[in-house]
């Protein structure tokens, strides 16, 4: 397993859950989730890393809502909501 971890504000997209998948990154830590983030914007979103994950042959370490409430402070601020 790799020893990097990936701190994000929020839950990576599909795509970068799967370059997560290709890298063989060992953790990732996000704040909000995508669902979160959608919330905001009044759309409705998804459990991206999570599907992802589940259907990958290599799974990394998630850590998610790290920081959630500050995160979302700053969302909705840059998002003007």
């Amino acid at each position: 397993m790799s020893e990097y971890t990936l701190y994000s504000s929020c839950e990576p997209c599909f795509m970068c859950s799967g370059a997560m998948v290709w890298t063989k990154l060992g953790r990732l830590v996000y704040a909000a989730s995508n669902v979160d983030l959608c919330n905001i914007l009044g759309e409705e979103g998804s459990a991206c890393s999570r599907m992802v994950f589940e259907h990958s042959p290599f799974k990394p370490q998630v850590t998610a809502g790290v920081l959630r409430e500050e995160s979302m402070a700053i969302l909705r601020d840059y998002f003007g909501k």
